[in-house]
């Protein structure tokens, strides 16, 4: 019967890589379920003021995982009226408030060295997660782009070849007194410059965002290391193509986390890797750090992330990386694509200049 619940499990999976907030995932094999999905992380990045920059890092989402009958939106219906806090060690509550989408956002950060846990409160359910500590972190020593070559059939058959850009980290994940457990994010965001035979009004030059979350988990704990060092790992792949034009830049954020959320982020890699399926047995009861307190006979899904953060950006470009490139624009004459006219068309896309960029 495992076959009516692919889809879900799928999407399910899916959820927990692009948002960076693992959710258990339902393996029950023979019968339907309906049960409430909380997931989120606190951070003590400090906020810059912009939203959109800041709404990642301490943003609790709330929602209703649909059983198999249900008329239920594929990921859930999100939940409006949760009341969501996070309370520390010393007593001290810091407020969620609703933003929409079953999301709820504070403006509070953490510190390092205090431990924190989650309350939320739905109607007569209550769900609390265990105290998790905002662990030191330690800065990225190296991240480098580096041109590589992948192989794919074509559709007549014939072996090609394409050129792919390899993201690679060099750094030692320890803290001057701990091996760190480390989980990697990654962002991407290119220079867009119109082409159009228009004078006036001036051309304009996007920049545009990516989340590179989607479909890996790059999780890392420094003892399995030698000497705490990770070396000429990849932590992502994308095909070299007109992005790299003009300046690329990437963000690769470190979230340094204990040892009860790493074995959890783990758990998730493998079960997504490729030497197990996501439909083969699962290699245990994952151990989820929410429950629900009023109703202990209730398993919602969901995980709770504290961490510490750090990061490292970088930019490169075609003319860095020292092998030419196609402009997106070229070979289209006249009848080029609406975005060459107006960039602000293509997704994530904005003409304001963000202050890091330097060029």
């Amino acid at each position: 019967m495992i076959h009516k619940y692919k889809p879900l499990l799928a999407l399910i999976a899916i959820i927990f890589l692009y948002n960076g907030c693992i959710k258990e995932i339902p393996f029950e094999n023979n019968k339907t379920f309906n049960r409430i999905s909380i997931s989120g992380q606190f951070t003590n990045r400090p906020l810059t003021g912009d939203v959109t920059q800041d709404i990642d890092y301490h943003v609790i989402e709330i929602a209703e995982i649909p059983n198999e009958n249900s008329e239920s939106q594929a990921n859930g219906d999100p939940i409006e009226n949760a009341t969501v806090q996070v309370r520390d060690d010393q007593g001290k509550t810091f407020d969620f408030a609703y933003i929409g989408m079953g999301k709820y956002r504070t403006d509070a950060i953490g510190e390092i060295g205090k431990s924190y846990k989650l309350e939320v409160t739905i109607g007569d359910h209550t769900y609390e997660s265990d105290f998790h500590t905002i662990l030191p972190n330690a800065p990225i020593d190296s991240i480098r782009p580096a041109l590589g070559s992948k192989s794919f059939i074509s559709s007549n058959g014939t072996v090609s070849n394409r050129r792919i850009v390899d993201l690679v980290v060099n750094t030692k994940i320890f803290d001057g007194q701990n091996p760190l457990n480390v989980i990697y994010r990654l962002k991407g965001e290119h220079e867009f410059k119109e082409v159009d035979d228009r004078i006036a009004p001036d051309l304009r030059t996007c920049f545009i965002k990516q989340n590179f979350d989607f479909g890996r988990i790059n999780a890392f704990s420094g003892e399995d290391y030698p000497e705490f060092q990770l070396r000429e790992i990849i932590l992502h792949t994308q095909d070299y193509d007109y992005r790299f034009a003009n300046n690329f830049s990437y963000l690769v954020e470190q979230f340094s986390v204990d040892k009860q959320t790493i074995k959890y982020w783990n758990t998730i890699k493998k079960i997504t890797s490729e030497e197990q399926s996501l439909f083969d047995p699962p290699p245990g009861r994952f151990e989820n750090n929410i429950k629900c307190t009023s109703h202990p006979d209730e398993a919602p899904f969901g995980y709770f992330t504290v961490a510490s953060y750090t990061s490292k950006r970088i930019f490169t470009s075609a003319l860095k990386l020292g092998v030419p490139m196609v402009n997106f624009c070229t070979g289209f004459g006249t009848r080029r694509p609406r975005e060459c006219i107006d960039c602000r068309l293509f997704p994530n896309s904005t003409t304001v200049r963000p202050s890091y960029w330097v060029f």
